[in-house]
């Protein structure tokens, strides 16, 4: 114990290293399922969304979960938001087309 003292008062407080924080914020804020989901689909790019179809194809493939009584599509969109800044090898694109809000996700090769 006075070791760790020594330590401290010669070199001050050292910082601990953020081994997989970000990861560990995404699961803290979102859930096990979306992220299996999320990562079991295969992004292309190709297909654009419109704001509530990904969220109901999530809400659809998880229905024992009971998500849509309390799920909104702002907090889906915060989530897959969350989840692309996350995850490096993801690119969201968002954007809007004759009134409706659409988004594209691709998975980019490494």
């Amino acid at each position: 114990m006075l070791r760790c003292t020594q330590y401290y008062l010669n070199n001050g407080l050292v910082e601990s290293k953020t081994i997989n924080l970000a990861e560990r914020k995404l699961r803290n804020e979102t859930s096990n399922e979306f992220i299996e989901f999320m990562d079991s689909y295969e992004w292309s790019g190709d297909k654009r969304w419109i704001k509530t179809e990904l969220k109901d194809l999530f809400i659809e493939d998880n229905q024992e979960l009971k998500f849509a009584k309390w799920f909104t599509s702002t907090k889906f969109n915060k989530w897959v938001k969350l989840y692309c800044d996350t995850r490096m090898d993801v690119l969201l694109t968002e954007g809007k087309s004759n009134g409706t809000s659409w988004k594209t996700i691709e998975r980019i090769p490494f």
